[in-house]
């Protein structure tokens, strides 16, 4: 099973992929996880902003690989894609049958999702909590059955997080 976790800096993307990682480990999973900045610094965009500011701008994401078994570390054709921002990634390969979890008060679909039997959710994270992460591990957590709400719940309480916003999500995703 693989996840992306996209989203801006400072929304919690890493933490969102340590919650998880810490979850599966703690449900006898083997996990493997990276977390990356993503754009190249070049004059005009945030990227650049960052390094020659220290202001951490761009996004960023998170790769979560987990299972019973020791897996492949090859991170590509994720089973579920989680976006913490409105951000589009042109020329993302998606396998067939994916779910796409998206942080907006609509359902976004495109002709490719349909084309490729992907799933599309939403969850209108920001209504319920200024930072997005657990809101939207709790929508994750409904929609994969291999994250178990009571794992994460644990988890959280780890990093004194409250499970209200990881209920909301988990209730809220449509």
């Amino acid at each position: 099973m693989l996840i992306e976790l996209y989203g801006m800096h400072g929304r919690g993307i890493a933490t969102a992929c340590r919650i998880l990682a810490e979850a599966c480990a703690s449900s006898n999973m083997h996990v493997q996880a990276m977390i990356v900045d993503g754009s190249e610094p070049t004059p005009g965009n945030d990227a650049y902003a960052s390094k020659h500011t220290g202001v951490k701008t761009g996004y960023k994401s998170a790769f979560l690989k987990f299972d019973k078994q020791v897996a492949d570390k090859v991170f590509d054709e994720p089973d579920f894609i989680v976006f913490f921002d409105n951000i589009e990634l042109k020329n993302k390969v998606l396998k067939e049958n994916s779910i796409v979890i998206y942080n907006s008060k609509e359902r976004i679909d495109n002709s490719i999702y349909k084309k490729r039997k992907i799933k599309s959710h939403f969850v209108d994270a920001f209504s319920i909590a200024q930072k997005p992460n657990i809101v939207m591990l709790g929508a994750l957590s409904k929609l994969c059955n291999k994250v178990s709400a009571t794992s994460v719940k644990a988890v959280l309480k780890n990093y004194k997080m409250s499970a209200q916003d990881f209920d909301e999500g988990y209730r809220g995703v449509k």
